[in-house]
C-alpha cells in the first residue's frame, strides 16, 4: 500500500530539525526498516512543511519510523492509490449510480 505523509515543523524547532535532517545520513536510527520504502519526498522550505510517499504492507513499520521525528514534527498519514486504481474505483462507483 501507498501512504502519503504530510509533515509540519513549528517555527521553534525549525533549525533543530534541519540539523537533524542533514545529519540523518550518518545516523543508522534513521534508516528505513526492511519492508518500508520511501517513494519520494517533497519539501516546502518556505512553509516548513512537506510531503512524503511511502510504500509498505505493514503500517506499523511506517508509524515506528515516524516516531524518530514526532518529538519535533506533526504528521498526517493517509492511505492513497495511484491513477489506475482510482480510475477503477470511479468506474465502479459510477456503475452503481447508474443502476
Amino acid at each position: 500500500m501507498l501512504f502519503r505523509v504530510n509533515w509540519k515543523i513549528s517555527e521553534e524547532y525549525w533549525h533543530e530539525v534541519v540539523q537533524r535532517f542533514l545529519a540523518m545520513e550518518d545516523n543508522p536510527n534513521y534508516d528505513l526498516p526492511d519492508g518500508l520504502t520511501l517513494v519520494g519526498r517533497w519539501h516546502n522550505t518556505a512553509g516548513r512543511d512537506g510531503t512524503q510517499i511511502f510504500k509498505t504492507d505493514d503500517i506499523m513499520l511506517l508509524h515506528q519510523w515516524l516516531m524518530n521525528w514526532n518529538d519535533r514534527l506533526t504528521f498526517e498519514v493517509d492511505a492513497v492509490v495511484e491513477d489506475e486504481e482510482a480510475g477503477a474505483l470511479c468506474v465502479e462507483m459510477m456503475s452503481r449510480i447508474k443502476s
